[in-house]
């Protein structure tokens, strides 16, 4: 039995749909993978958390989700402040005319891990060599490389 042209127009628009659709739905489909794989991961937690604490779906839910955000936000807070710490020293150096990075943290110092000494004292020859290959001019304002 052959297809006739309105159906086939409809088979057409369809799949026309269905590509767009994929197109749109692109961009979030790890996304929507990850929360998938995390809400089958996490349902037993859930459940069991409302037969042992006697809470409801949305009590449970909510108690996860507040613990996740926590075990995110600790180590992003921690983060951001040794940032911030190690900011603050690079600005008061550069500050004072100092044209040299601080001393890598004792954490770096104390293990020696090759790649991390060898990257950070590439860093600091760089910067050693952009400075002194970097002339300014005082009356123009205006930078000469060397």
């Amino acid at each position: 039995m052959p297809l006739n042209l309105d159906a086939l127009i409809r088979l057409l628009v369809l799949v026309g749909l269905g590509v767009a659709c994929a197109l749109i739905l692109q961009p979030f489909a790890e996304i929507l993978l990850w929360a998938g794989l995390l809400a089958v991961i996490l349902k037993p937690l859930q459940l069991w958390l409302q037969r042992h604490l006697r809470l409801g779906r949305w009590w449970s839910a909510g108690l996860i989700m507040l613990v996740g955000l926590l075990v995110l936000i600790g180590p992003v807070g921690a983060l951001a402040a040794a940032l911030l710490s190690n900011v603050s020293e690079l600005v008061e150096l550069v500050r004072h005319g100092k044209q040299a990075l601080p001393q890598p943290p004792p954490l770096l110092l104390g293990c020696r891990p090759k790649r991390v000494l060898f990257y950070y004292s590439d860093l600091k020859r760089l910067q050693l060599m952009s400075v002194k290959y970097r002339c300014i001019d005082r009356a123009g304002g205006r930078g000469r490389w060397h």
